[in-house]
């Protein structure tokens, strides 16, 4: 599907998402055992898709996380192949997982409209309380490790999370700061001359969409445009302690390189790198960047790759520290 015939739809999504989806459409995601089932309609909050059939053999917990206009489903879900890549084919090749989604209302109206005006740090919030419940089923959550999958205004999202988390008098919530081993990013803006255009593909996206872009929405885009700044500036600063504490979180950015009709690139190259860790490209424009269509398809092929690299290192470490013990 092409964007045109993406934003044409967006009014009806909208009623899809507040309408349980029918029992033909009823559950996208294979169910597995232990597993909470899915649908084309609402999914926010936590939702578990897979785990090792043997629990206590599960070494990291995978949480992917949807960006601006899309959902947990449509955003991970190639329609043409009709395939949700998260629980159809990466349950094979990361056995060691357990595999998540986070959703939220990603609307851009609802998440930077109305009366508040801080919708990334409630987002935030709420996901870090879920993912903390959900770490209370693991059987060794101490020992458990975090990495996530995150797309456009996803990442951001993500990171407040994790800044939430840190020095959070709650240990539970300490928690997941303090196990998050690697970010992959896919079409996430990192600096602040990136918000800008950003903020104007959304707008542009809106237009053609059919909705009214009023002066209320695009000032509150410029509003927490520094909100976002602030978010940068603490990611930049956690990466160096956590180094310097020996926890490195290993990072990987993929960028877009495929134009959107009339919107062009809505991340450009410039604000999805961070200066030090890699950066790879999806042959792919940012709505469709996370579609993929097969596992030979070379973007899931590169997402593939640095999560089993990260678990590779983490399998190394985890050695490493039972030789000592």
């Amino acid at each position: 599907m092409n964007f045109l015939t993406l934003v044409s739809r967006s009014k009806k999504r909208k009623e899809r998402h507040e309408t349980p989806a029918s029992s033909g459409e009823a559950s996208w995601a294979q169910r597995d055992e232990d597993s909470t089932p899915i649908q084309k309609g609402q999914n926010h909050g936590v939702r578990l898709l897979h785990q090792p059939s043997v629990p206590t053999n599960t070494l990291v917990d995978i949480v992917f996380v949807h960006g601006l206009t899309g959902n947990a489903y449509s955003t991970w879900y190639n329609e043409q192949h009709a395939l949700h890549w998260p629980s159809k084919l990466l349950k094979d090749d990361i056995p060691e997982a357990r595999i998540f989604t986070f959703g939220y209302d990603a609307d851009v109206a609802s998440f930077w409209g109305g009366a508040s005006q801080n919708r990334l740090a409630n987002h935030a919030e709420n996901m870090l309380g879920d993912l903390a419940g959900e770490g209370e089923e693991t059987v060794s959550k101490d020992d458990r490790s975090i990495i996530f999958v995150v797309h456009s205004l996803g990442g951001l999202v993500t990171e407040k999370a994790l800044q939430l988390s840190e020095n959070n008098a709650e240990t539970h919530l300490r928690q997941i700061e303090a196990c998050t081993i690697g970010i992959l990013f896919l079409g996430t803006p990192h600096s602040g001359s990136g918000f800008a255009p950003f903020a104007k593909s959304v707008a542009q996206a809106l237009k053609i969409a059919g909705k009214r872009v009023n002066t209320d929405i695009l000032d509150a885009l410029k509003q927490d445009s520094q909100t976002l700044l602030d978010v940068e500036d603490w990611f930049g600063h956690w990466l160096r302690r956590r180094s310097e504490k020996g926890k490195a979180v290993d990072i990987t950015s993929l960028l877009e390189e495929k134009e959107l009709p009339i919107v062009g690139k809505v991340v450009t190259e410039a604000s999805t790198r961070i200066f030090g860790y890699p950066m790879y490209g999806i042959n792919e424009n940012h709505m469709n960047m996370t579609k993929f269509t097969s596992a030979k398809d070379p973007g899931y092929k590169t997402v593939t790759r640095e999560l089993r690299r990260w678990i590779k290192k983490l399998q190394d470490q985890k050695g490493r520290d039972r030789a000592i013990h």
